[in-house]
């Protein structure tokens, strides 16, 4: 960058551009750091998922339901996924 060519007036103009893009970086971090926050949160619900879907896979359809209560018991009655909880209700035979 040789800046001993240029006026004065055009080195205002660039060091006030310069400020302008800064203030802009500045207001848009909070939004840049939410949606980092928000992307991570739902990469690891999806690791939760994908983890305890493999568990499903190999059970035998009658075992489903009781595969789900232990996954329930395993991670307690309610998870907290990306601001939703999600309620166990287990269905007992009668």
């Amino acid at each position: 960058m040789n800046d001993r060519g240029k006026t004065k007036e055009q080195l205002l103009n660039e060091l006030s551009e310069m400020r302008r893009r800064v203030a802009l970086l500045e207001k848009t971090r909070p939004i840049k750091d939410q949606t980092e926050d928000a992307l991570r949160r739902t990469e690891e619900t999806l690791k939760l998922i994908l983890n305890l879907s493999t568990n499903f896979v190999i059970l035998p359809s009658d075992e489903v339901d009781e595969g789900i209560d232990d996954v329930m018991k395993m991670w307690g009655s309610s998870l907290e996924l990306n601001g939703f909880t999600c309620l166990s209700s287990p269905m007992t035979a009668a």
